[in-house]
């Protein structure tokens, strides 16, 4: 050794001192190397969550309703599974195939109920599998299987016939015909509509930062008004690679007397009834730290005109399956 630097050893204070030294050096080392690697990761190469993988994930998501329509009460769990391969990934969207199938409404306190639910599911097949390109908050931008969507209008047409009355015009009766099935514009206006959107796109908080607080326009259940839900979204273990990345996410509306009665003033049975609103929404997300895909969800919707006359709550439940 070089007796230039031997003075630092000749007593055992200085080599705990050394030793203490390159102790520290080294875990400071590591500390900057596990950032730089966590920096690094796919989950922290943008702030904002984001999906950061293609591949194919599938889903069930379970839907728990009860709706009070004056004294008529009816409890519904409906299921449907999801094949939702994202093909490719770009800044502000991603282009995906998305197949619906094997839905059912395995529960029902009224069994007209059943009845609708099987003439609606026909006609839902026009849009049980398609590929479009869509944002980050759920809006289509382009549908790329078109004709085939337009092609199985014609064929569903003929298939649900035996659902009607002789004489129906099936056409009427849903407010289509064949011209209207040419426009892109309504396809992704009917698409837009599907729960699917809002639950994996819209109310999630992708391209948000971890704090969020965004507008989301929804139909009432009734179909008589908009709700404007104002959301605020909280997100934790964002740049972890082991434990899932959590989201919370919690929704209000505060409607005034004017929006209450336009969209519920008209129904007979309140009339003289005081309304007692309450519109809540909660949310809670776990996504997969490395493709950034919902593991598993729960959201609960209220929408209360008056607690003993006029509700609708839907709980969803998401869950990736194998």
């Amino acid at each position: 050794m070089s007796k230039k630097f031997s003075f630092f050893f000749e007593d055992e204070e200085g080599k705990e001192s050394i030793k203490s030294l390159s102790k520290k050096l080294k875990a400071e080392f590591e500390e900057r190397e596990k950032e730089e690697r966590i920096k690094n990761s796919p989950t922290s190469k943008k702030r904002n969550l984001q999906f950061w993988k293609t591949g194919i994930q599938k889903y069930q998501v379970t839907l728990e309703g009860e709706m009070q329509v004056n004294s008529m009460n009816v409890k519904t769990t409906v299921e449907n599974k999801y094949l939702f391969h994202i093909k490719e990934i770009f800044d502000n969207a991603i282009l995906l195939d998305l197949i619906s199938y094997d839905k059912e409404m395995t529960q029902t306190t009224q069994p007209t109920f059943k009845e609708m639910f099987t003439v609606t599911r026909q006609l839902e097949k026009l849009y049980d599998e398609f590929t479009a390109l869509v944002s980050l908050n759920g809006e289509i931008k382009d549908i790329r299987n078109l004709k085939t969507l337009q092609e199985k209008w014609l064929r569903i047409k003929n298939e649900m016939v035996p659902y009607f009355n002789e004489g129906t015009n099936i056409e009427e009766f849903f407010g289509l015909n064949d011209q209207t099935m040419q426009s892109q514009d309504f396809w992704k206006q009917l698409l837009n509509e599907q729960e699917f959107f809002f639950l994996f796109f819209s109310l999630p908080g992708y391209g948000e930062k971890p704090d969020f607080s965004k507008k989301i326009e929804k139909d009432n259940a009734y179909r008589s008004g908009k709700i404007q839900w104002n959301i605020q979204g909280q997100t934790e273990n964002r740049y972890s690679e082991e434990q899932d990345i959590l989201q919370k996410i919690s929704g209000t509306f505060t409607p005034g007397n004017e929006w209450l009665q336009k969209a519920y003033g008209k129904m007979p049975f309140l009339t003289g009834i005081t309304f007692k609103e309450s519109f809540k929404l909660k949310g809670e997300y776990h996504f997969d730290p490395e493709t950034g895909c919902i593991k598993k969800a729960q959201i609960y919707m209220e929408e209360v005109a008056h607690p003993a006359v006029l509700y609708h709550t839907m709980k969803f439940t998401l869950t990736q399956i194998a």
